[in-house]
Order: C-alpha cells, then sequence, then structure tokens
C-alpha cells in the first residue's frame, strides 16, 4: 500500500514456523537481494522445507555463524555475535542469530531475537563489550531472557522487547 515493492535483504533469525512461516511468500513477492541465514546444523522440519524452496527458487543465500559480517548499506554493516561454528542448540531458539548492527561505525543495535539464558551466558563470556544503544529481543520459550547481567553489560538506551499481550511463555 505504501509502494514498497522490494527489499535489500532478509534476514531469518532462526528457522522455527513462528517465525519464518511467511517467508516464503515474502521471498516471491519481495525478491530480497540478500537472504541471510544462521548456521545452525539442526534445523527444524519447517526450516528445511524452506532451505528446499529457497534452492528450488535459486534465491540468493548466505549461512552465517559468530564472526561473519555484511553490508546492509554504505554506513550500515551487521556482525553475526552468536551461534559460533558448529554450534548445537536443542531447540530454533537456542540457535539464534544474534547480530550487532554498527551505524557509521559507533552507534549499535543488538538484534538477539528469542536468545535465552544460555546464549546470553555465551555472549558474556566471549563478548565482554556489548555495551549497544538499542536492544531488541524477543522471549525465549523458558521465559529466561534479558537476565540482569545481560542488561548490566548491554546498558541499552531503550529496548524493544515482545509484547506483554503475547502468551505469557513467550511475554
Amino acid at each position: 500500500a505504501r509502494g514498497v515493492n522490494w527489499l535489500d535483504g532478509l534476514v531469518l533469525t532462526h528457522g522455527d514456523a513462528a517465525h519464518i512461516g511467511g517467508a516464503a511468500a515474502l521471498l516471491t513477492d519481495f525478491r530480497p537481494r540478500q537472504l541471510i541465514d544462521a548456521a545452525a546444523t539442526d534445523r527444524p522440519p519447517f526450516h528445511r522445507k524452506f532451505l528446499e524452496f529457497v534452492a528450488n527458487e535459486k534465491h540468493a543465500f548466505r549461512s552465517c555463524r559468530a564472526g561473519d559480517e555484511f553490508k546492509i548499506s554504505q554506513d550500515v554493516t551487521a556482525r553475526v555475535l552468536f551461534p559460533p561454528e558448529n554450534f548445537q542448540g536443542d531447540r530454533a531458539d537456542d540457535q539464534a542469530l544474534v547480530i550487532e548492527v554498527l551505524i557509521g561505525g559507533r552507534r549499535r543495535v543488538l538484534l538477539m531475537s528469542d536468545s535465552g539464558e544460555a546464549t546470553e551466558n555465551w555472549l558474556l563470556q566471549n563478548y565482554p563489550d556489548l555495551r549497544t544503544d538499542l536492544l531488541i529481543k524477543g522471549q525465549h520459550h523458558s521465559g529466561i531472557s534479558g537476565t540482569p547481567g545481560l542488561l548490566d553489560c548491554v546498558r541499552p538506551q531503550a529496548i524493544i522487547a515482545t509484547s506483554r499481550d503475547f502468551p505469557e511463555s513467550e511475554r
């Protein structure tokens, strides 16, 4: 309705159906130039089916892990902080991409998706400086995320979080 008919890119944080259920239609309708996905080794069935669709439709695809970077625009770079290479988690939420966005080399956004306590602890052990201006996070299936240790390290000026109108386990 607003005239948007293409996207520069699409980032899939993790592959459960609640997060990528509409991705195939979005790829067909908006043909993003970049498709970024987590380099998880254990993928839910819906995610595997989606990746088959991506391959059959010959969409450009990049699988990312900790340490990888990609350009969003001339002044905006994304750096993948999690998951590390060969990481295996019990659930899709435990394998979600965590991305740090650098804007002009200074201002930062930390996109955590539905990462939980185990991911937060791993980040704290591996990245002593996670300070950011904006933290964007969902709620892990366990109900434990946004731990005091992470918030003390990140010290965001603002947080965008899952709505309290979600089911209690996802708030």
